[in-house]
């Protein structure tokens, strides 16, 4: 839990058009929202947020990103005691079961399919924020 009671969530893509619309889905359920282009800037991210005392409770990862991709994110950070406890979950245009299953294996914990359609991925969305609750 964070220092305030808002649940923070971190929106790890390459492509802006995912971050805005899951940013829109998410600020309509009063999450703060965060964002990085790729694995590297995440982690920086989630660094930065820790120190200030401030973490990140869940995060939104594609998997096919420059400089760090999604599942090497989450093995990552599921290795650092101070970042196993967040959840993830892919956000991937992949439909290869084997790709998803490495993911969940990995330490996710759910995935959505890309391509993102607001009236499907906003009670996906609200779901998934209800868990951590």
């Amino acid at each position: 839990m964070t220092s305030t009671s808002k649940k923070r969530a971190l929106l790890v893509d390459d492509y802006l058009f995912t971050r805005s619309l899951l940013r829109r889905v998410l600020e309509s359920l009063s999450v703060e929202v965060l964002e990085a282009d790729d694995g590297v800037v995440a982690w920086n991210t989630m660094e930065t947020a820790y120190k200030e005392n401030n973490p990140i409770d869940i995060v939104f990862t594609d998997l096919s990103m420059p400089n760090m991709d999604g599942l090497k994110f989450i093995k990552k950070s599921k290795e650092d005691s101070r970042f196993k406890h967040i959840t993830f979950i892919i956000v991937t245009g992949q439909r290869d079961n084997a790709v998803i299953l490495s993911s969940l294996s990995a330490g996710a914990a759910d995935y959505i399919l890309k391509p993102l359609v607001l009236e499907e991925v906003t009670p996906r969305v609200q779901v998934i924020m209800n868990r951590l609750k």
